[in-house]
């Protein structure tokens, strides 16, 4: 057992237990429905790639949990203190221009309903970030990632050729980030698959973030590419193209979307 997989306290474990099968079931059941198929997890899935180039969310996520960690050690508590702290922190970002238009747009047109949710989510990520620093990851409930056949472009254009696209439990899976890990573990995920899927680009809402910098988007983006850094990027074009060639249309279709960095 790793330090990312103790167990329970011992007194929750029997009802937790019980109520993840019932709801794996359940969840298993809604994906044949909508013609996913779900398989355990069968190799080591570099974190880093499932983040780059499409789930900048993830590092913004990894971030904000850092911060919840630090506020955490200092003996804080998840108040307004920290959720005005978040509101300074690209998790925010996130939180405007990804979260709420794609899972609570009706908070779209109320700052005040917005807000206070959003404090409520600040104290769920910073309960998250508490609980495992006590128990670690719990494997009775994976994180899940995505595959298709045939990935389809992106709303934004991009065409991608990832084997696996992150899915649900993506705070989890910054946690793990967060902590050291570089792989998900074949234990710690399980992949729903169906034959085509168009993966969400969440790099895109929050290219913002890069704008006084791009030298943290050219960062990023080489991260789904290689473990290394790279001067500009024709230097990282040119990397791919001697190493990975079937993936440069991909790249141009990323930097041509993202329009942070130009290559031609």
């Amino acid at each position: 057992m790793s330090r990312y997989d103790r167990a329970m306290p011992s007194g929750l474990e029997t009802s937790a237990r019980v109520l993840w099968r019932r709801l794996r079931a359940s969840a298993g059941e809604l994906a044949a429905a909508r013609g996913w198929s779900v398989a355990p997890g069968t190799e080591p899935v570099p974190i880093r790639m499932l983040a780059s180039p499409l789930r900048f969310d993830l590092e913004v996520r990894r971030e904000f949990l850092r911060l919840c960690a630090l506020h955490a050690e200092r003996g804080g508590e998840p108040d307004e203190s920290l959720s005005s702290i978040a509101r300074s922190t690209p998790y925010w970002l996130w939180w405007t221009e990804v979260y709420c238009p794609r899972n609570a747009p009706e908070l779209a047109a109320d700052p005040l309903a917005r807000g206070r949710a959003f404090s409520e989510r600040v104290r769920a990520s910073f309960e998250l970030c508490r609980s495992f620093a006590k128990i670690g990851f719990d494997r009775r409930r994976p994180i899940v990632l995505r595959r298709a056949e045939r990935l389809l472009p992106t709303d934004t254009g991009k065409a991608v050729t990832a084997r696996y696209i992150a899915g649900d439990g993506c705070h989890r899976l910054a946690l793990l980030w967060l902590a050291g890990q570089k792989e998900l573990e074949p234990g710690q995920y399980v992949v729903r698959s169906k034959r085509e899927l168009r993966p969400l680009d969440n790099t895109w809402p929050l290219r913002e973030v890069f704008r006084d910098d791009p030298g943290v988007y050219l960062r990023f983006i080489a991260s789904g590419y290689a473990e290394r850094e790279f001067g500009d990027v024709r230097e990282l074009a040119e990397f791919v193209r001697a190493r990975a060639p079937e993936r440069l249309d991909e790249l141009r279709s990323v930097l041509r979307a993202d329009a942070i960095l130009h290559l031609e």
